[in-house]
């Protein structure tokens, strides 16, 4: 048998040569033609087919929501990707070539990104308190002008209270926190190395821009609840949040969302 030859394409399939280049029969007459390995195309926004159709599924059941699994490379496909490649610290240009194909094919079926956690029984320490102190102001609706009791802690009234609600309910289970702007929250994590894109737990602060590609880089902010998978295998983010709807709400999201800019832990 010739162990010398090598390995080349032909067309749609792989054929053993000799060292002399030659194709080899030597008992390999059932091996000469082996189907080759599918090479996945790079697509990007604009592009068309399975490939896309199998992206978009396979970013859906990671907790990247694309909309429609269509096949067609539309503005919420792009969002999806963009969202998958900032959490594995890819570059986030929306194009799909073998870096970003390899690191889809390699996040684990559907099993969620590490840290993951659902506990069976309510979070202790700082992340319990702070959904409990959470959850006892749902319901609350402010008064005119923004009146709201969670920046009147701080000294401050009639503003967007999002973030002031967040400080609030830190600084009643023990993590003094006093900071009023979403982006302002944002850079606090950041600056302390306390921001990630990982699947959050509860208890962790998640911040949100409603409007990607403007000036402002965050413009919201909320508490996670909990984490859940939906009948599709995708993850979702519950949340509690302050001057949502003009009060303290629940909401739900997927994990993949790209107005979701991330997440932070404290202390």
């Amino acid at each position: 048998m010739t162990t010398t030859g090598r390995w080349i394409r032909r067309g749609a399939t792989i054929a053993l040569l000799d060292a002399n280049g030659r194709q080899d029969e030597m008992e390999f007459e059932g091996l000469l033609e082996l189907p080759a390995t599918a090479v996945r195309p790079t697509v990007q926004r604009g592009s068309r087919g399975s490939a896309v159709e199998a992206l978009q599924a396979r970013l859906k059941t990671l907790g990247f929501d694309p909309g429609p699994i269509d096949g067609i490379f539309g503005s919420g496909t792009e969002a999806a990707v963009k969202a998958f490649q900032r959490a594995r610290g890819l570059a986030a240009d929306g194009v799909v070539g073998p870096l970003t194909w390899g690191r889809l094919d390699a996040s684990g079926g559907t099993r969620p990104p590490s840290p993951w956690s659902t506990p069976a029984r309510p979070p202790s320490g700082v992340a319990g308190r702070v959904l409990a102190e959470a959850r006892r102001h749902l319901g609350f609706r402010e008064g005119p002008n923004n009146d709201n009791p969670f920046s009147a802690h701080f000294g401050v009234r009639n503003v967007p209270w999002c973030a002031y609600f967040v400080s609030y309910v830190y600084t009643k289970a023990g993590v003094p926190l006093n900071i009023g702007s979403s982006d302002g929250m944002r850079q606090h994590l950041i600056d302390r190395g306390r921001f990630f894109t990982t699947v959050p737990q509860p208890g962790d602060i998640l911040i949100f821009d409603w409007t990607l590609g403007d000036h402002d880089p965050a413009e919201h902010v909320g508490i996670v609840e909990s984490v859940s998978r939906d009948a599709a295998g995708g993850l979702r983010v519950h949340t509690i949040e302050g001057n949502s709807s003009d009060g303290v709400n629940r909401r739900e999201y997927s994990f993949g969302s790209p107005q979701i800019v991330g997440y932070g832990r404290l202390p």
